[in-house]
């Protein structure tokens, strides 16, 4: 893909200002009402809430239990899956359970960005902000896009003042707790699907493998895990919970 050439640093590299933030959500609005030409509609993937990660993330979890690995990094990462083997196993779970109740549910979808993490948007000088990779789109419900703001991605934007900011631009939206704890569970699936891919497989240089070992700060406060649990327990305390399966 081609873009013109944008002098800033991504969002892991800076913070987003308040003006940025709220260009952010004004962005994202537009995009998620945009209505796409049926012939161009059709050939965007929809979602399917597919079990491909977290059935991925069973098998190395097996796999874990029952293999010795003499690579260190291999060997690392499988004593730090054994130590969080029960919160591992949890996300799954409730991944599974909660794209259950989305599939029965039939919820309408809008054109998502799909991985709006602090890596894509991109900051720059006089408040210039540019969201980019924009290889996978897909149809799904807003929370596909809006599980990034507070979600904590990467240590990152998860400060409630940050969320507001982007509420400002974004404008009142009604949030599916249900869509946004899946889609929090889901990516925590999918980064240790993706971790053990590249550990396991022995894919990549040892210092790229050996990135994956920041697994352990998904699990520390404020970050991925700790806010999925949360969103995941609003869930529980507000009148959906009741009706979960």
């Amino acid at each position: 893909m081609l873009y013109p050439y944008f002098a800033g640093k991504t969002g892991f590299e800076a913070p987003l200002s308040m003006p940025q933030w709220i260009a952010l959500g004004q962005a994202m609005k537009a995009v998620h009402a945009t209505a796409l030409p049926c012939a161009l509609a059709e050939r965007v993937p929809q979602e399917d809430y597919s079990p491909l990660w977290r059935d991925a993330v069973k098998a190395f979890h097996g796999r874990v239990q029952q293999q010795r690995f003499d690579d260190p990094t291999a060997a690392s990462f499988a004593a730090l899956w054994l130590a969080k083997r029960d919160e591992i196993r949890r996300f799954v779970e409730r991944a599974a359970q909660l794209a259950r109740v989305l599939q029965a549910r039939g919820v309408t979808p809008v054109i998502c960005h799909a991985d709006l993490h602090g890596n894509n948007v991109l900051v720059g000088a006089g408040d210039a902000l540019a969201i980019v990779d924009w290889d996978a789109p897909i149809l799904a419900p807003k929370e596909r896009d809006l599980m990034f703001i507070g979600g904590g991605v990467g240590g990152i934007w998860n400060a409630d003042q940050e969320s507001d900011w982007f509420y400002q631009g974004y404008g009142q939206a009604e949030i599916d707790l249900v869509a946004l704890a899946y889609y929090r569970y889901e990516r925590i699936v999918e980064d240790i699907a993706e971790f053990s891919e590249r550990i396991f497989g022995m894919q990549g240089g040892v210092e790229e493998r050996r990135r994956g070992l920041r697994l352990i700060e998904q699990f520390a406060s404020n970050n991925v895990v700790d806010i999925a649990d949360r969103t995941y327990q609003r869930l529980l305390d507000s009148a959906l919970g009741p009706s979960l399966p």
